[in-house]
């Protein structure tokens, strides 16, 4: 049932030892014994706990602690029952445990009350069942015994850490050094194997307030300084709750209407030197991670809301990461993305940014839309860069489409292309190979007088 690694795992050297005779009392199918064990080996590792959490300063318990040792000082047998509420009215005052662990260890005090004295419950003859037993072996080694310490405050406990953690650098993103998923795996082993495991589910919910209060919520100069470290512990939290199919604990947590859209901001616009704060994209990851936040801000929040529909909508690198907010299919949400920019070059660059990343999932149809739209925003003028990329990724998508598309479906392309001296212009360098290359593919071109080849056309 346990094998030798999983009692390692048991860090108190005492509880480890108690609990290995519990499971001998267990194989030997004495299960009162093993009830009796393990609810002494619980109530003396309930203790230690205490008093290591109290020297860390994870919870404050000093005076409990006091009031524990004073009844121990007495020496009086008698008075071990109270010694018992003591620490467990500790552990319930302060909300150390999830309900979960309150129901468990209440049920399993009944049941070894009953096994202690079953001439007061008038159970004689009571014997916990194995399956009764095992529940609460495996129930309290794994809720109790594997947590080395409880938090009452989990971001006060982490925040004393951070000083000494090495944390990745947002500029070592900025400049191409590493990347947010490096940086996030980095961050992630460390604080579950230090910290999240070892939370409650209340621990996990007071965290989540926090971060998203220093990492999105407020931006002043002092919090932004450490926004990036906030926001790497916190995708970090919800990874971990999501791959513990856990992500529901926060539904309904965060008051998102604490939030004004005006203290959301996004700098990557900015030149590199200059970018310092990137609450919205940090939101819009934080959404993505349960679509509820998405539905919690639009009940509570209408301004914020407003303001990230909007954003997505009109922000190439958020509709490509976060579309799926808007639809389930990507032909229905791509309807939606329409750039509000007053440069016809940025809109340009926006619609190649979504369709680059995304028409491998878009239907035949709006794969020709998007063309043209991105088409469409080339301007006449000092454009060559954009008309070679935007040509270059109309070439690649004909290529990769296997000709299903006939002429006529993209008459409306060429003639764009006939009609915008920036694309056809054979003073721009790859104007020729690009002709040449879409002809090479099967498409007529000779109807479109600006788009031939050996002519010198300006």
């Amino acid at each position: 049932m346990f094998s030798s690694s999983d009692l390692n795992k048991i860090k108190n050297t005492e509880s480890r030892n108690s609990f290995d005779n519990v499971l001998q009392a267990f194989y030997s199918n004495n299960y009162s014994a093993a009830i009796l064990l393990l609810y002494n080996l619980l109530v003396n590792d309930l203790y230690y706990k205490l008093q290591e959490m109290d020297e860390k300063g994870y919870v404050n318990c000093s005076h409990e602690l006091e009031e524990i040792n004073s009844i121990i000082k007495n020496d009086n047998d008698s008075n071990y029952s109270l010694v018992e509420k003591k620490i467990f009215d500790t552990y319930k005052n302060k909300r150390l445990f999830n309900s979960s662990t309150v129901d468990l260890l209440e049920y399993f005090k009944k049941t070894r009350n009953k096994c202690a004295h079953p001439f007061y419950f008038e159970e004689v003859k009571y014997i916990p069942s194995k399956d009764q037993t095992y529940l609460f072996i495996k129930g309290i080694y794994s809720e109790i015994l594997c947590v080395e310490s409880f938090f009452k405050n989990p971001y006060e406990v982490i925040k004393n850490d951070m000083i000494n953690f090495e944390f990745p650098d947002l500029e070592s993103i900025l400049f191409g050094v590493s990347t947010p998923q490096n940086d996030l795996e980095k961050v992630k082993k460390y604080y579950i194997r230090k910290y999240f495991k070892f939370m409650t589910e209340d621990n996990f919910k007071k965290l989540f307030k926090s971060l998203v209060e220093l990492s999105i919520a407020k931006n002043s100069d002092e919090i932004v300084e450490s926004q990036y470290k906030h926001y790497l512990i916190l995708r970090a939290l919800l990874e971990y709750l999501k791959n513990n199919n856990s992500m529901s604990i926060l539904n309904n947590e965060y008051d998102w209407s604490k939030i004004e859209s005006k203290n959301i901001r996004d700098d990557s616009d900015n030149l590199i030197e200059e970018q310092k704060c990137f609450s919205l994209s940090y939101l819009f990851r934080v959404i993505s991670y349960n679509i509820n936040f998405f539905e919690e801000i639009k009940d509570r929040n209408e301004d914020l809301f407003e303001y990230l529909n909007n954003s997505l909508v009109s922000k190439g690198y958020l509709f490509k990461e976060y579309w799926g907010l808007l639809d389930y299919d990507i032909n229905i949400a791509i309807d939606k993305f329409l750039p509000k920019s007053s440069s016809t070059r940025k809109n340009f660059n926006e619609y190649y940014y979504v369709l680059d990343n995304l028409y491998s999932i878009l239907n035949n149809k709006k794969k020709l839309d998007i063309l043209k739209k991105m088409l469409s925003s080339i301007p006449d003028f000092d454009s060559y860069n954009e008309a070679d990329n935007g040509v270059e990724l109309l070439i690649r998508i004909l290529s990769e489409s296997d000709n299903i598309f006939s002429s006529d479906d993209l008459g409306e392309i060429f003639e764009l292309m006939n009609s915008n001296c920036q694309i056809y212009r054979t003073s721009r360098n790859g104007r020729d190979n690009q002709i040449k290359k879409i002809q090479d593919l099967g498409y007529d071109l000779s109807k479109y007088d600006k788009l031939v080849l050996g002519e010198k056309i300006n």
